[in-house]
């Protein structure tokens, strides 16, 4: 549903951007592409910041492109609830290779509170050191032509 979440106090959304380029590691994940595709429709894109920083880009315009991305990115929270729940029956088939009864638990969790942002479970946090922004993929285009 984008990025605005984390751009309602901007300053700490800026330092906390700042905190985690500084101490991200540069030498993981070599292969790590430096834009990935998250949405369905591909307009919505993963910055990872470990090849952006091997990059040398300039994380201000990183930040320009967040706060552009999320005035334009609205939420729609049914289109949300329809592909979630299109993921959950396409991995109760055996389409995707998720465990359907974890699933089916952390899907009432977060139906019960109104499907909000989450964090990354520590095992993903553990295999994958996650560092990254989302950003509508044309405003991040047209920032860093």
């Amino acid at each position: 549903m984008g990025v605005a979440h984390i751009l309602g106090d901007k300053e700490r959304a800026r330092r906390y951007l700042e905190d985690e380029f500084t101490t991200v590691d540069v030498s993981e994940f070599l292969n790590e592409p430096l834009v990935e595709d998250v949405s369905v429709s591909g307009g919505v894109a993963r910055i990872n910041l470990r090849p952006f920083k091997r990059l040398g880009l300039s994380i201000d315009r990183l930040f320009e492109a967040m706060i552009l991305s999320a005035e334009r990115m609205k939420e729609n929270r049914e289109e949300f609830i329809m592909l979630w729940n299109r993921f959950m029956k396409l991995v109760k088939v055996g389409k995707l290779d998720f465990n359907y009864e974890n699933l089916v638990k952390f899907d009432k969790v977060i139906r019960d509170r109104g499907y909000p942002p989450v964090h990354h479970s520590k095992e993903y946090v553990n295999a994958n050191k996650p560092a990254y922004r989302v950003v509508e993929k044309k405003v991040y285009q047209k920032i860093f032509k």
